[in-house]
């Protein structure tokens, strides 16, 4: 029987597969359909950002890189969309633009900062498929914008409809369909339309067929899946009645996404410590 394709969803899978020096004609394609530019070369950069003082969060990022035109490029895959991320990215592209070598230079030597997230976003907190925003003032017509040095893009890849239809960006819809799919046959449809998907999905072939790439994948999902559990308890924290139910269902869940990733049911169930029987 063929092993179940990892999903390139997995923070971990998309780090290996965006994030080659090797394979970045890939991340070239990607974000030319997002912000709709030519890019001729790609550089990836530091993708965590040093702590200044004891007091601070250093900031680990999923893919840096600098256009051939010096502009800066944060990327990151954010599938368990909630509110409280934006403040999180806020803080990412802060740091992010700050940390440039600005020796002997002034400040309008800082380069351009763009900030790309790929989600879900189940509740509709963005008002399009793909949100763009940027600093400007906020009345008056037309509307005027302060600086281009900061930009922050959403794609929300839920959506796919709405990039076709109201964007007509094909080239967009077809990577939100590569992160989407679920099955090789709609992969091998992608990748015979747009050569650069049919890198990725390779790369997502060999790495779906290797142990320690399925290992560290599987653990980067265990590692979320407890942590939205933990979450979820914790919210449930102070109910006197619910909470084995709520804990219950919270690993059911976790479960069935670590069997979605590519995980044997066995194992996942071991893990999230209950019976194969708790999944009918």
């Amino acid at each position: 029987m063929e092993k179940q394709l990892l999903s390139p969803l997995n923070d971990y899978v998309f780090k290996r597969i965006f994030g080659d020096e090797a394979n970045k004609q890939v991340l070239i394609s990607l974000l030319s359909a997002i912000l709709l530019i030519k890019i001729r070369d790609v550089s990836f950069l530091l993708q965590e950002i040093p702590r200044k003082s004891e007091d601070l969060k250093t900031a680990i990022l999923d893919i840096t890189a600098k256009l051939d035109d010096g502009t800066r490029i944060d990327i990151e895959m954010q599938v368990l969309f909630h509110k409280e991320y934006i403040d999180r990215i806020l803080y990412y592209w802060a740091d992010f633009f700050v940390f440039q070598p600005l020796r002997g230079k002034k400040h309008y030597a800082l380069k351009k900062t763009i900030s790309i997230t790929i989600l879900e976003d189940t509740d509709r907190f963005f008002p399009h498929a793909h949100s763009s925003y940027k600093l400007m003032e906020c009345h008056g017509e037309p509307l005027h914008i302060l600086t281009d040095k900061e930009e922050f893009h959403f794609i929300d890849i839920g959506r796919i409809e709405e990039i076709t239809i109201v964007e007509s960006n094909e080239k967009l819809a077809n990577w939100m369909k590569f992160f989407k799919s679920k099955t090789r046959e709609e992969m091998k449809t992608l990748a015979k339309q747009d050569a650069c998907i049919g890198r990725a999905v390779s790369r997502l072939e060999h790495m779906s067929l290797d142990e320690n790439e399925v290992y560290e994948a599987q653990q980067r999902e265990k590692f979320l899946w407890d942590l939205e559990v933990r979450e979820g308890l914790a919210e449930e924290r102070g109910e006197k009645r619910g909470i084995k139910i709520g804990e219950k269902r919270g690993l059911i869940e976790a479960a069935k996404k670590l069997i979605s990733s590519g995980m044997d049911t066995k194992t996942a169930c071991e893990m999230m410590g209950i019976s194969e029987s708790d999944l009918m």
